[in-house]
């Protein structure tokens, strides 16, 4: 954990796939600028024995549909509303929860209605891909206008042996929360997703603070094998490169090493090649694109295993090597 931005006395601990660390409040920004991590999750609850009967699907489902009533909600919502900047209804009633459903059915109604007609008069795929489109950005922009209402849905990871599915025990708790808290299912348009973790007879619940994935940043060029953003910033790390270091990477595929490092040691030189012409115009594609990030980084094409450099004129090796063979 990066002490320079968050300080010290972090409490941290690591499971399979994640990583946990206390933080204060009001440095919760610093952790967006974390470019290893694909999703953040704030944990709200922690539940070290849910007391399952384990021979009872009925009676275990029970226990998930409590931790709608035991847990405490409020704070931890208070927190999330601060740092996603929500400004609908955390706590709406009954009426404006139907009030809010029925616009939202009415409006949606309208919009396939619409819908149909258009399909009706459609000429050729041209018209049909711009409908598509409209389709999407008109139902996000009636979820977004008819009620400031909390929509949201639960998911639900477990790993063990239960009595139940993990689809059973998003829709229990679900359920529970939607009659507790008069909020809306959304599992689409969300504004939250709520996030069961059961681990064997322990659980813990969070808020997804992301919408998407972090990784998906910097590449618009996609080619067959294009390497995550997070992951290519690990492996930079991994190299630690210093300041007017000389960072190459042989087999650049799509560029997305030689970019998330201008991107993330803007003090080094990133040099990129590859043998194919489509790479290497990728590449230059995605370079180019971020027009509004300048980055010091430059493309070639070249054989790999006789590179025009300079002996000893390089200081980090850094790349995706070659599996099997694919093609571009």
């Amino acid at each position: 954990m990066n002490v320079m931005k968050f300080g010290s006395g972090l409490l941290a601990g690591k499971s399979r796939g994640r990583i946990f660390f206390t933080i204060e409040q009001d440095k919760y920004h610093k952790v967006h600028e974390l470019r290893s991590i694909d999703n953040l999750y704030l944990v709200s609850a922690l539940i070290p024995n849910l007391n399952f009967i384990s021979s009872d699907k009925d009676l275990d489902l029970e226990v998930i549909k409590r931790l709608a009533e035991t847990i405490e909600w409020k704070t931890p919502l208070a927190i999330w509303k601060e740092c996603t900047k929500f400004h609908g209804n955390l706590y709406p009633t009954k009426e404006e929860h139907d009030e809010s459903l029925k616009n939202k059915l009415d409006q949606l109604g309208k919009l396939n209605h619409q819908r149909l007609t258009d399909k009706i008069v459609e000429t050729d795929a041209l018209n049909s891909t711009s409908l598509r489109l409209a389709d999407r950005i008109a139902e996000t922009d009636i979820l977004n206008s008819t009620s400031n209402v909390l929509r949201f849905r639960v998911t639900c990871n477990r790993s063990g042996t239960h009595t139940f599915g993990s689809m059973d025990a998003a829709r229990d708790l679900g359920g529970a929360l939607h009659d507790v808290f008069n909020w809306v299912v959304d599992l689409t348009s969300y504004n939250i997703d709520i996030v069961l973790n059961i681990i064997d007879s322990m659980a813990y619940v969070a808020f997804g603070l992301t919408r998407q994935s972090k990784h998906r940043r910097n590449i618009t060029h996609f080619g067959p094998t294009t390497l995550r953003a997070t992951v290519c910033y690990n492996l930079l790390r991994l190299c630690s490169p210093k300041a007017g270091d000389i960072v190459i990477d042989p087999l650049c595929g799509g560029g997305s090493i030689p970019i998330e490092g201008a991107l993330a040691y803007p003090s080094t030189y990133q040099i990129c090649g590859d043998s194919h012409e489509k790479a290497v115009n990728r590449s230059r594609n995605n370079i180019e694109s971020l027009k509004d990030k300048p980055i010091s980084t430059d493309v070639l094409q070249w054989n790999a295993t006789n590179l025009p450099l300079l002996t000893a004129s390089v200081d980090v090796f850094v790349t995706d090597l070659v599996q099997n063979i694919h093609t571009y």
